[in-house]
């Protein structure tokens, strides 16, 4: 698990943030590309273990966003049922802000 963070933090993908946050799906997908670099440079052992690490990571991730998605929309409910204005029209709306590039 410390070879796989470090990489990450040498490669940056710790702040996978540029207005926007990274998907499960992203932060996984060059997370497995970065221990693929470094293959050569690790045990077998090492390898599979950071594979599966960052496997339960983005699960992990996914879990949290969710989550978070949820609460959002239950507070979104609730301020439209409170006509207060709400932070997000629709799930569309939040997706894109929250997760799509705005480059």
């Amino acid at each position: 698990m410390q070879v796989l963070i470090g990489m990450m933090q040498k490669n940056g993908l710790n702040n996978l943030k540029r207005n926007r946050m990274a998907t499960a799906v992203e932060w996984y997908q060059k997370a497995i590309f970065e221990i693929l670099k470094e293959k050569e440079n690790l045990s077998d052992e090492i390898f599979l273990q950071n594979i599966l690490n960052a496997h339960l990571q983005a699960k992990e991730m996914e879990k949290q966003q969710i989550i978070d998605a949820n609460i959002q929309g239950f507070e979104d409910g609730i301020n439209h049922e409170m006509d207060i204005p709400t932070k997000f029209q629709n799930s569309l709306q939040y997706y894109n802000e929250t997760y799509k590039d705005k480059l």
